[in-house]
């Protein structure tokens, strides 16, 4: 069997359910001869095959296939509901982007004037209002344009209660709900960023995994300690290069899966002492959010 890396395992998102169509058959009331017509005929779904061909259906699958039903139940014929269906996401997705920049806008005018309690009602709106995915995108962002100390003192004082906390009802969930695979997150101390870690957690929790973070400005634990750790890779999160957590030139974590995420990559910096899989922290997040 072919074992995944962290950036393939992180990319494939583990806690996404996959039922087997006589499971999507029990959830949506259309049988499984019904659901195979309905992806020959008319490509309404396109559903998840393994490599003996047996189809997989995920929960974006299955509410599609709800609402299909609805739709027909309402006199729209089969044929035409893949267009409906296409037309609602589209009309979705502009009201939702119109939304994120609403959002986003009062976060820019908040922090530029330094208004403590415009902010934190903007966050308020910007949780309630927007999916998760989406909100962690929109924090990213803005995580990479703070540049001004005042304003960062400020954004990070309205926001790092928060996140804490959903990241401890996040990582209650990973305990409770799934085998727990541990991944160290640290960042590099040229990173003036507690935000970055926190964000990167989050990131890992939404995957699946248990986060292990290293407190700002602390050394790595060494190989022994991450095997007491039971750590089975690292989120590495540095300014411009990962030359910023090389030490002495030597790799780190050399028989782990490691990921680099760097907040303003160094484009120049061809030689790279660590062997790791790149990505700019702005790429966090993407998958299924607005961008």
């Amino acid at each position: 069997m072919h074992n995944l890396s962290l950036i393939e395992t992180l990319a494939m998102n583990a806690n996404q359910a996959l039922y087997p169509i006589r499971e999507v058959s029990r959830l949506t009331g259309v049988n499984a001869i019904t659901l195979r017509a309905w992806e020959r005929r008319y490509g309404l779904i396109e559903p998840v095959r393994t490599e003996s061909g047996h189809r997989l259906y995920t929960d974006e699958h299955v509410r599609a296939i709800k609402r299909a039903v609805e739709l027909t139940q309402q006199g729209v014929p089969i044929s035409q509901v893949k267009s409906v269906l296409e037309q609602q996401a589209e009309t979705e997705h502009l009201n939702q982007m119109a939304e994120f920049e609403e959002l986003e806008a009062r976060l820019q005018v908040a922090l530029q004037a330094l208004d403590m309690p415009a902010l934190q009602e903007a966050l308020d709106s910007l949780f309630i209002e927007l999916d998760e995915l989406s909100v962690l995108q929109l924090l990213g962002r803005f995580e990479q344009l703070l540049v001004e100390a005042e304003q960062r003192i400020i954004w990070e004082s309205a926001l790092l209660p928060r996140l804490y906390s959903r990241l401890r009802f996040a990582q209650k969930r990973i305990t409770y709900n799934s085998p727990q695979k541990n991944i160290l997150v640290a960042s590099s101390p040229n990173l003036n960023s507690q935000l970055a870690s926190v964000l990167a957690a989050l990131w890992v929790l939404q995957n699946g995994m248990q986060p292990m973070l290293v407190a700002p400005n602390k050394e790595l634990p060494n190989m022994a300690n991450m095997k007491a750790l039971q750590c089975q890779g690292a989120v590495l999160i540095a300014q411009s290069s990962v030359q910023e957590f090389a030490i002495r030139g030597k790799e780190i974590y050399p028989a782990l899966d490691c990921i680099a995420l760097l907040m303003r990559p160094n484009l120049s910096d061809d030689k790279v002492a660590i062997q790791v899989e790149q990505l700019r922290f702005s790429e966090l997040f993407r998958n299924g959010s607005l961008l």
